[in-house]
């Protein structure tokens, strides 16, 4: 479900473009996601609508302002990190279990004194991205390919997965033996989340690492869930 004070029919004119969505269904509100009322009615619905003898993952996503961040990404990014708040608030006042609260910030800065705040939260900033993208690319054009699939709207994505699809409680495996773990299952491993702090890119990668199963491993892949190991 799509939050926003844009008119519906704006909407669907800009999602025309992306052609047919597979798998996805998409429903309009109009409101304004600053508002306490609206949100609420909007989460509310979205998660009781779903099938309830199915664990789908509920997340919340909150995307900045475009228009916004051109004449002032400061309002912007406090517009952004308000409504999380009230996001986070709803969902613990009304139960509603979800497994990620993302918004999407110009100053990473600023993201990262919410996340210290409250762990429970996270963010993505659009130009932190970009500059990987930029180091990614310079230190080896061949990776320029993989960047595009990922950034493409029909590519492969980057998720968040449980680290105990990759090791056994009380192992301490390098970053390496993660990654040849991962691409068994078809997946590229870019990096792991300890105590809620990320690493991209780890160095060394030769060196065991010790991690619990409260942690997880960053990897690109096509699905979400669990893929199954190839024989």
């Amino acid at each position: 479900e799509i939050l926003s004070d844009v008119p519906v029919e704006e909407r669907k004119n800009t999602l025309a473009g992306l052609g047919q969505f597979q798998h996805i269904r998409v429903s309009h509100t109009v409101g304004n996601p600053m508002d306490y009322d609206s949100l609420k009615e909007a989460i509310l619905r979205s998660h009781t609508s779903m099938v309830k003898d199915q664990d789908i993952p509920f997340s919340v996503v909150v995307i900045s302002d475009r228009e916004l961040i051109l004449g002032d990404a400061s309002r912007a990014d406090k517009h952004s990190v308000f409504s999380l708040l009230l996001v986070e608030t709803i969902c613990s006042k009304f139960g509603v279990k979800v497994q990620n609260l993302v918004a999407e910030v110009v100053d990473s800065k600023l993201g990262k004194q919410i996340t210290k705040l409250k762990p429970s939260l996270t963010y993505i900033a659009a130009e932190e991205v970009m500059t990987l993208v930029t180091a990614h690319v310079a230190e080896n054009s061949k990776l320029n390919e993989v960047w595009k699939d990922i950034l493409n709207a029909e590519g492969d994505e980057i998720y968040i997965k449980d680290i105990c699809l990759y090791m056994k409680e009380g192992e301490t495996p390098s970053f390496n033996e993660l990654s040849e773990r991962a691409c068994l299952r078809r997946e590229v491993a870019i990096g792991y989340v300890k105590n809620n702090g990320q690493v991209i890119n780890p160095k060394p990668k030769t060196e065991p690492l010790t991690l619990s199963m409260a942690d997880s491993l960053i990897v690109i892949s096509e699905f979400e869930g669990e893929q199954p190991i190839i024989e």
